[in-house]
C-alpha cells in the first residue's frame, strides 16, 4: 500500500488514469485530489521523462554496473 500523497509519477499517472473514487469523506475531496494530481504531472512529469531517458541511455551504453 502506498500514500497517494507520496506516490510517483508512473503511480499517479496510472490512478489519475484508471483510479475510480470507491469513497469521499467529505464532498469533493477526490477531486481536489485528482486537480492536485494533474498538476503535480503537468510540472515534474517534463523533468521525470528527461531523467527516465538518460538512466535507459546510460544503462544502454554502459550496462547496469558500468562506469
Amino acid at each position: 500500500m502506498v500514500s497517494l500523497e507520496d506516490a510517483t509519477i508512473p503511480l499517479l499517472e496510472a490512478v489519475v488514469r484508471d483510479g475510480q473514487t470507491v469513497y469521499e469523506a467529505a464532498p469533493g475531496v477526490a477531486a481536489s485530489w485528482r486537480f492536485r494530481a494533474l498538476n503535480e504531472l503537468e510540472l515534474d512529469r517534463p523533468r521525470f521523462l528527461r531523467m527516465r531517458d538518460a538512466w535507459l541511455k546510460r544503462v544502454a551504453e554502459r550496462g547496469l554496473g558500468g562506469r
